[in-house]
């Protein structure tokens, strides 16, 4: 059998197995190290402003490459679709933040069983430390300016 093992093609067989292994290894180590990466645009892209709908499509799945972007809206705000959000910390305190539903103008309506006329995004209007310092929602067209932050997956 050790004749067998010494022989040059088998030799060869073995230094090609592991250097294939090796290289395994490594892309295992580099695709490890990508998995825990994020696609975020760096602060010089995300920090200028940029309109709404040249950024992403509303209504539509926001990508990672979007997230933290500040953009600029035109719109109204539907009072109809107002939320507190619960258990949200500031200055260690505990509180709400207030979310509102903005109706943005001149974007396309998405195709599906639950879309809507319009094309709403959430927005949060602040954080408050009771439900009775919620300020009234503002009336009229307004161009409102803000982060693109991911949702956060309420229960429905």
């Amino acid at each position: 059998m050790l004749k067998t093992a010494i022989k040059p093609k088998w030799i060869a067989a073995l230094v090609f197995a592991l250097a294939v292994s090796v290289i395994l290894v490594l892309l295992s180590h580099w695709q490890f190290s990508r998995s825990l990466e994020k696609d975020v645009a760096p602060p010089s892209v995300t920090e200028k402003v940029q309109p709404l709908l040249d950024t992403m499509t509303p209504g539509h799945l926001m990508t990672g490459d979007h997230e933290g972007q500040v953009v600029t809206a035109q719109g109204h705000f539907d009072p109809s679709k107002q939320l507190l959000l619960p258990s949200r910390l500031q200055d260690g305190k505990e509180g709400y933040w207030d979310v509102v539903a903005f109706v943005v103008d001149g974007a396309v309506a998405p195709v599906g069983v639950k879309a809507t006329e319009d094309v709403l995004i959430p927005v949060a209007r602040g954080w408050v430390a009771s439900p009775e310092d919620v300020p009234a929602v503002p009336e009229g067209k307004l161009t409102i300016e803000g982060r693109l932050l991911n949702s956060e997956g309420c229960p429905s």
